[in-house]
């Protein structure tokens, strides 16, 4: 059992030759020469590695690399609508340092799913485990089948925009462009020089650019099946569901035409100053496009309906069960009330 830690009483003292001990309740006031020592050196035993490198007499420089776990970035968009046909977009890199203090350094924010299977598990090198514990380990990372990847991290932004009340804001001259650049499927945003200490943040800007987008009205309509797994006929005409499937999304459809492909990230939408809407922008490559919800389209109006309009009996037998072939006709209606032509 671990013994409670006591507080020292005494001050041992030092002086004329002679030790004196003072009680600490005692003391007032304590009055120090010019430059007193306040640092105490301690020594203490850790775990080192020698390296031996063949053929070399004198010294060798080694580069070492290590995973590290506490570092990473979360991506997020800004969309500014100039007019009906072009917008703004600006990417912003939010990096998060738990890990270490960082100087000098030339980071690297990764699009795409790295892959690092044995993240979690230290290598042998480290002389943390035995040969046995990180045989285990590994076969216990295999037995789970999970896969380890940096997960992009969302959070809502808010801010006092009433600096731009004058005019529209531009981003474009205040963003410092990151180079990128193509390694196998994954594509890197580099950044160099970056000194970062541990618990700290730092907010990049990647790029900002104009891109073509298209005001579009979006209708999804899923298959509903009439019957369930068993062949009991169910009621898809009815229920709150079928409201919210019927409602209409505008959207933006954006080009991506610039030089880098787009993660998925937060986007926030906004025309002037003012803010229109927030929703997530999927991962888009370079040349493709992503549509961008913006809001439910209040004033256009769908629904749809499905009737039966033939039925043949018992057209066909399976595993003891018969079956009919049904004939359905759907029906779709869309009614606005906009002056506006709908895209």
């Amino acid at each position: 059992m671990p013994q409670p830690r006591t507080t020292p009483e005494f001050l041992l003292l030092k002086s004329d030759g002679k030790l004196l001990a003072l009680y600490f309740r005692n003391i007032a006031r304590v009055v120090l020469p010019q430059d007193p020592v306040l640092q105490q050196t301690q020594e203490e035993e850790r775990k080192a590695l020698r390296f031996k490198v063949k053929g070399v007499t004198g010294h060798a420089n080694l580069t070492m690399g290590y995973l590290e776990h506490g570092l990473g970035w979360t991506p997020s968009y800004l969309v500014s609508l100039k007019d009906d046909k072009t917008a703004q977009l600006t990417m912003q890199a939010v990096l998060v340092n738990d890990a270490e203090d960082l100087k000098d350094t030339d980071f690297f924010f990764v699009v795409g799913v790295p892959n690092f299977a044995y993240a979690n598990i230290p290598s042998p090198m480290a002389l943390q485990q035995s040969l046995l514990e990180f045989m285990q380990a590994a076969s216990r990372r295999d037995d789970m089948g999970g896969r380890y990847s940096n997960a992009l991290m969302a959070q809502k932004a808010e801010g006092d925009m009433s600096a731009f009340a004058a005019a529209p804001p531009s981003f474009g001259g205040t963003t410092e462009e990151l180079q990128g650049v193509q390694e196998e499927d994954l594509f890197l945003y580099s950044r160099k020089n970056v000194t970062l200490a541990r618990g700290e943040r730092a907010t990049y800007n990647v790029f900002s650019e104009t891109v073509n987008c298209e005001h579009i009205y979006e209708w999804n309509l899923e298959d509903q099946p009439r019957v369930d797994g068993f062949g009991n006929a169910q009621n898809v005409n009815s229920g709150s569901d079928r409201s919210m499937k019927d409602n209409v999304w505008h959207s933006l459809r954006l080009k991506n035409t610039t030089k880098f492909p787009w993660t998925s990230a937060p986007t926030m939408v906004i025309s002037g100053t003012r803010p229109l809407s927030q929703d997530t922008v999927p991962y888009t490559p370079k040349n493709a496009n992503s549509n961008l919800k913006l809001t439910i389209a209040t004033d256009i109006r769908a629904s749809h309906e499905e009737n039966e309009v033939e039925r043949q009996k018992e057209i066909q037998r399976r595993r003891n069960y018969n079956y009919d072939q049904v004939t359905v006709e759907g029906k779709l209606t869309i009614r606005t009330t906009r002056a506006k032509k709908c895209g």
